[in-house]
């Protein structure tokens, strides 16, 4: 996050703070309360390298990495103010027979429309007919087909516009397969709901899921991806 776009990153002192390897220094700073309460801001996008500078004191020499005080990072390139009308909107259009565009009806869309209810999205994946987003609160939600569960509402009734995808919270990235869905959690851990006759909900059964359901065998998980029938992560 470029520092002249929202508040500087720079640290209250601590002790914990004395002679912090530019690493550890780093891993501080993202995981503050400060940058990641900017990150959830859809009003700003993130893009480029961090680079950190040191550990000084306030007013201090940046490079000076052993010297008690705050956390001094720059970034390079990277920070884009969205217009408010703009931030985590989204677009979608095409086929709409089964409600998959989200804006409250079942027109084919030539061209680009807003999903309703979609204000402050971070993350959008389609499936074979249904949609989902992810939310800079880490809430997660489904529109669209809805046969198998795939909107994780706990219901099998399409839905024309968003519904909030049930039992998941602090989410970070989502896929969409065919007639299924994934998230990833903060934590590391996955979770899937819908379609499940390829086995491909991860729980050791071929039944559908209307909820979210954890995807046993793993944790620590950094990325998912979802094909028509399968599921990948890393």
């Amino acid at each position: 996050m470029n520092e002249n776009c929202a508040d500087r990153f720079v640290f209250g002192q601590s002790p914990d703070l004395t002679k912090l390897a530019p690493q550890r220094a780093f891993e501080f700073w993202i995981g503050s309360n400060s940058h990641n309460a900017t990150m959830r801001n859809p009003v700003y996008r993130e893009t480029g390298v961090a680079v950190v500078l040191g550990v000084a004191q306030r007013g201090g020499d940046a490079d000076r990495a052993d010297a008690l005080g705050v956390i001094f990072v720059q970034t390079f390139g990277g920070c884009e103010r969205l217009e408010p009308s703009d931030a985590g909107l989204g677009w979608a259009w095409g086929d709409n027979a089964l409600g998959q565009v989200g804006d409250g009806t079942e027109n084919i869309r030539l061209t680009p429309v807003r999903p309703q209810g979609l204000a402050g999205a971070i993350g959008i994946s389609g499936g074979g007919w249904h949609s989902v987003a992810l939310k800079h609160d880490g809430s997660v939600w489904a529109w669209g087909d809805n046969w198998a569960g795939q909107l994780g509402d706990g219901t099998p009734t399409r839905r024309l516009t968003r519904v909030m995808v049930g039992g998941v919270a602090d989410v970070i990235g989502i896929a969409a397969g065919a007639n299924h869905s994934l998230a990833l959690k903060r934590d590391g851990t996955v979770w899937a709901w819908g379609s499940n006759n390829w086995g491909q909900l991860g729980d050791g059964t071929q039944s559908d899921r209307h909820t979210p359901d954890k995807v046993q065998g793993f944790n620590n998980i950094t990325t998912i991806a979802a094909g028509y029938e399968h599921n990948l992560a890393l």
